[in-house]
């Protein structure tokens, strides 16, 4: 069962500044955090007097609206093709960076614990947003989950060439993506369709009867991608929970900084071929422990762990980091450094390396 695209608000129907909301959600709030979200929905608009309870109040509503979209759509899709021998693949909307992806889904790496096969999607004939690809193979190393799939080629054009085809492809295996899902076949052509984000695999492209040289390849270089086991020693924090202490609905300058920062050093480690794992907060609470000097995010093991800069880290995030360096594990710290822990408590991570960017 595929699924193309999944929101919890289809941000082109509403305002710019419109956030998600259901009939439901001000009772999961309040049964989460003990307090009422409606009298403090301004803060997520507006900086208030007291800048702790305005990030403490972004911090805890994304993650409820986050929590609630996964267990409301995904978890019951996965459990229901769990219990059918199906598996649940397909793409949440807008993975690509982190302002997109807290106004469209709130977070991409929960969602794929609720995924047999992690998906993504890869627009256009580049090979950009290297942030998207690892968060899906990240998350389904740690839930044991051999194939990732991402839906390609989409928007490419009619004159993509077979060449342009295997540079995607190629790059996508290089970051742990092995499932290559062409985008698309149409029956037909006819009238606004010849249109409709082409090229498409079928008999109207002009290279159709040539094709299983490309099919070929990408069949052998998928199956060789996904033997073996993938092992990474470094694990890089995920910086989701900090971009939504400092989101507006008005502005995204300060989600964009955050973006930025996360993603040079993704590129930075990438070029120095660092291999590593991205670490999701609310996965980590879930799915995280120390194993004397290892840090363990459910079935992968880590020895060394970068903090990249931010604003917070979750408490539960916190307490195993601190027995994870009294163990002996690596933790370093990319500055601006976090200084908060949930927003709200101050943040003293002793042992920790620190480092400034130029430093990566």
């Amino acid at each position: 069962i595929f699924t193309d695209e999944p929101c919890f608000l289809m941000r082109n129907s509403f305002p710019s500044d419109t956030v998600p909301w259901t009939r439901g959600f001000p009772a999961a709030f309040s049964k989460k955090y003990g307090y009422p979200i409606e009298d403090q929905l301004p803060l997520l608009y507006f900086d208030g007097p007291d800048a702790a309870k305005t990030a403490r109040v972004r911090l805890n509503f994304w993650t409820a609206a986050t929590e609630l979209f996964r267990d409301s759509f995904g978890r019951q899709l996965y459990e229901w093709c769990d219990k059918n021998n199906i598996e649940f693949t397909g793409h949440y909307m807008c993975e690509d960076n982190l302002e997109s992806q807290i106004r469209w889904i709130g977070a991409a790496m929960p969602m794929y614990e609720y995924q047999q096969m992690p998906g993504i999607d890869h627009l256009g004939r580049n090979i950009n947003d290297l942030l998207t690809a690892k968060q899906a193979s990240s998350a389904a190393h740690q839930f044991d989950r051999p194939l990732i799939l991402s839906e390609m080629y989409g928007c490419a054009a009619w004159n993509l060439s077979f060449e342009g085809m295997k540079w995607i492809a190629d790059w996508h295996y290089a970051l742990g993506v092995n499932f290559v899902n062409q985008h698309l076949s149409w029956y037909s052509m006819r009238g606004c369709r010849k249109r409709d984000y082409p090229t498409t695999f079928n008999y109207q492209s002009a290279w159709w009867k040539h094709h299983k040289i490309m099919g070929d390849y990408i069949k052998r270089a998928s199956f060789t991608t996904a033997q073996g086991k993938f092992t990474a020693d470094t694990l890089v924090l995920h910086p989701i929970t900090s971009a939504w202490t400092v989101y507006s609905p008005l502005s995204s300058a300060k989600v964009n900084v955050i973006n930025s920062d996360f993603v040079n050093l993704l590129m930075k480690m990438s070029s120095a071929q660092i291999d590593y794992d991205l670490g999701d907060e609310i996965l980590i609470s879930r799915y995280g422990k120390t194993d004397g000097a290892k840090f363990i995010v459910n079935k992968m093991a880590y020895t060394s762990v970068v903090i990249p800069s931010g604003t917070t880290l979750r408490s539960t995030t916190v307490s195993l980091l601190e027995k994870f360096i009294a163990a002996g594990g690596k933790v370093i710290m990319i500055s601006p450094l976090p200084t908060t822990i949930d927003a709200e408590k101050p943040l003293k991570l002793k042992g920790a390396s620190r480092a400034s960017f130029s430093d990566t």
